[in-house]
């Protein structure tokens, strides 16, 4: 499959990330996700745009800070139901965009990991 597409990705979660080898279970849960595939002109085509649930609760910082609370996320579809819509759109994007893309890409992939799955990354990394 030929790559084509430009995505866009941007997640909020219930903590920062932990250090590099703590347990899964340490490590923080997507609470929000947005993810825009576009076309090289940059006209969308397809999106994921959805809280995501999460076990844990949220912590008094982050709903100061993204106004997510734990009510909000109780009947969120939970990360393993929004993967494969996420998987496709990156499989078809050549590039990849976000704001903090270490953090975002780190997120990504433990919670592909707690489903026992892997993203395959576009070539192309941009953080903003």
């Amino acid at each position: 499959m030929k790559r084509k597409l430009i995505s866009f990705i941007d997640t909020e979660t219930n903590d920062l990330n932990k250090p590099l080898g703590a347990s899964l279970d340490r490590q923080p849960n997507i609470t929000e996700i947005y993810h825009a595939a576009c076309t090289p002109d940059l006209k969308i085509i397809d999106a994921v745009d959805t809280l995501i649930y999460s076990p844990k609760p949220q912590p008094d910082f982050i709903i100061r800070h993204t106004g997510i609370t734990d009510e909000m996320l109780l009947d969120a579809p939970k990360f393993e139901t929004v993967f494969k819509h996420i998987k496709k759109l990156l499989d078809k994007s050549q590039i990849l965009v976000a704001q903090n893309l270490t953090f975002d890409k780190q997120i990504l992939e433990n919670e592909a990991a707690r489903i026992g799955k892997k993203f395959k990354w576009p070539p192309l990394l941009y953080c903003t």
